[in-house]
């Protein structure tokens, strides 16, 4: 069976002028980063204040631009002799060609204060700026840093060289294993406090879908139409990432719905039961089978009886995919 919650957001398209492919991995108060591709050449930008503005090291063929926090920026590139590495931007200054000890390649990605997580060719690190210290999920086989905050860092490490991914947290003190339930794999890109952002893949039909989880449970986050979404930083509540929509990828700015109802989902046996906050009055619930624009959304009920506090609606679990919304 397979059954995922929308969680609500309302969702703003941004595409790179001229660009065939934009994807947006960082975001830091209204200043968003990401890359883009034009003319086959790949460049890393900032978003602010509705422009977007090209960043490239000198030298650089191919900049990715991965993390944002306050003026700084950060990401990876590749000069015309191969290779990437990692650069950190501030106040239209790079300090470019930085390199995690004898690595091939470096790819910085989030950065929180002077403090940047990343990975490369020989393993995950931090950096101080002026210090790299080896990260690894305890025990794992291979572990990949994404996210830092000040609450820890986020990334996702497999167990040997046959496992699928798995998301993990880590507090500073204690790693927390993360797995989208039924998920074939789960990878953690962006944290802010104990809310991590990521995607993972389903088993029915393969695709990609983003997630959000709060510290106890996991609501998706899928573009209505969409074939694949993926979600990569949060800031302010506020998500970013991309989507793809007929092999054509696009990035997106996801600001939560004002007065959200969490639409909440617990199997009983073989009945599947949804409730939400009887405290907001006059939702509908719905179920559609996909999320193409055109797909057929199915009120399931309007009226439901409360328990607990809750409007609550069973329903008998059956083996189809099914998508559920509450819509007002």
């Amino acid at each position: 069976m397979s059954f995922r919650l929308l969680a609500q957001y309302s969702f703003t398209t941004l595409d790179a002028p001229g660009a065939s492919k934009t994807e947006i991995y960082g975001i830091s108060g209204n200043n968003l980063v990401g890359y883009y591709v034009n003319a086959g050449v790949t460049h890393g930008f900032l978003y602010s204040g509705g422009s977007f503005t090209p960043l490239d090291p000198p030298g650089s063929v191919q900049t990715y631009a991965t993390g944002i926090y306050g003026n700084t920026i950060v990401g990876y590139y590749m000069g015309s002799a191969g290779g990437y590495r990692g650069f950190i931007y501030n106040a239209g200054t790079y300090t470019d060609s930085l390199n995690y000890g004898g690595a091939s390649q470096t790819y910085f990605w989030g950065v929180n204060g002077t403090n940047i997580a990343g990975y490369s060719s020989i393993g995950s690190f931090t950096y101080d700026g002026n210090i790299y210290s080896s990260f690894a999920v305890t025990g794992s086989y291979a572990t990949t840093a994404l996210g830092i905050a000040p609450s820890g860092i986020v990334g996702f490490y497999t167990t040997n060289n046959n496992d699928h991914a798995h998301g993990f947290y880590f507090n500073g003190s204690t790693f927390t294993r993360l797995d989208y339930p039924a998920a074939l794999f789960t990878q953690a890109y962006g944290l802010e406090n104990t809310t991590v952002i990521g995607c993972d893949m389903d088993t029915t039909h393969y695709l990609t879908h983003g997630f959000i989880y709060n510290g106890s449970s996991f609501a998706p986050i899928d573009i209505a139409g969409a074939n694949e979404t993926f979600a990569y930083a949060i800031s302010g509540g506020k998500i970013v990432g991309s989507y793809t929509t007929n092999g054509v990828t696009h990035g997106f700015l996801a600001t939560p719905a004002s007065n959200p109802v969490q639409l909440k989902l617990t199997l009983t046996g073989t009945n599947l039961v949804l409730h939400w906050t009887n405290s907001v009055a006059g939702y509908a619930l719905q179920s559609s089978t996909n999320l193409a624009v055109t797909a057929a959304w199915i009120n399931l009920v309007t009226n439901p009886p409360v328990v607990n506090g809750e409007y609550t609606f069973t329903n008998p679990a059956i083996p189809l995919k099914n998508f559920f919304r509450l819509i007002k």
